[in-house]
C-alpha cells in the first residue's frame, strides 16, 4: 500500500498551485489589451448622440401638452417684459428749420434689433434704426420737425412697444400704444 502521508503531501500541493491564478501567457494578454483599446467608450464612437436622436415613442396627455405650451407662452413672454427702457427721450437744439435733434434711448438685452417709428419717419421700420452704445442699450439721435409727435420702438422687427418713461398717446385706431414727443413751443 503506498504511504498516505505521500499522497497528502500530493494532493497539498497540487492543490496550492491550483489556487494560484495562473501566469498570463504574453500572447494572450496582448491579445487582451488590443481589445481593450480597440473599444471606445460611447461617447468617441459618437453612441450618446445616436442615443440621443434615436426616434422614440412619447405619450403626452392633454393637460400635459397644455402646460408645455403654457411654459413656451410664459418664457417668450418673459423676454419681452425684460426689455425696458431707461429714460425719456431728451431734446437738443438743431440748427436747422425749427428742429430740433432729439436722442432715443431704449434698454433690451436680448434685442438683436431696434427700430424707431413714428409720424415723424412716416411709420418706416427701415428709416430710423437703433444702434448699440453699450450692452443691451440701443441709441439714435433724429432731428424732429416742431409739433406733437407719436412713436414707438420695434424689437427685433416683430415687438412693437411704446416708450414707458415719455408721456403715453391713447391707443390707435389698430389697438396700438405709442408715445408722445412735443417739440418746439411747450414741448421739451
Amino acid at each position: 500500500m503506498p504511504d498516505e502521508r505521500y499522497d497528502d503531501a500530493l494532493i497539498a500541493q497540487v492543490a496550492a498551485a491550483l489556487r494560484e491564478p495562473p501566469a498570463p501567457m504574453p500572447a494572450a494578454r496582448a491579445r487582451v489589451m488590443s481589445a481593450v483599446r480597440a473599444a471606445e467608450s460611447p461617447r468617441r464612437q459618437g453612441g450618446l448622440v445616436r442615443w440621443l436622436v434615436r426616434p422614440r415613442l412619447v405619450r403626452v396627455q392633454p393637460i400635459g401638452a397644455l402646460a408645455a405650451a403654457a411654459i413656451v407662452i410664459a418664457v417668450i413672454a418673459g423676454r419681452e417684459l425684460r426689455t425696458a427702457p431707461t429714460r425719456a427721450p431728451a431734446a437738443v437744439p438743431a440748427a436747422s428749420a425749427g428742429a430740433q435733434r432729439v436722442q432715443f434711448v431704449y434698454v433690451a438685452r436680448r434685442a438683436t434689433s431696434v427700430a424707431l417709428v413714428g409720424d415723424f419717419n412716416a411709420w418706416n421700420r427701415d428709416t430710423t434704426p437703433l444702434k448699440p452704445a453699450a450692452a443691451g442699450v440701443w441709441s439714435v439721435e433724429v432731428a424732429i420737425p416742431p409739433g406733437r409727435h407719436e412713436y414707438a420702438f420695434i424689437i427685433d422687427g416683430r415687438t412693437w412697444v411704446s416708450d414707458p418713461t415719455a408721456a403715453s398717446a391713447p391707443a390707435d385706431e389698430f389697438g396700438s400704444s405709442n408715445s408722445v414727443v412735443l417739440i418746439g413751443k411747450g414741448g421739451s
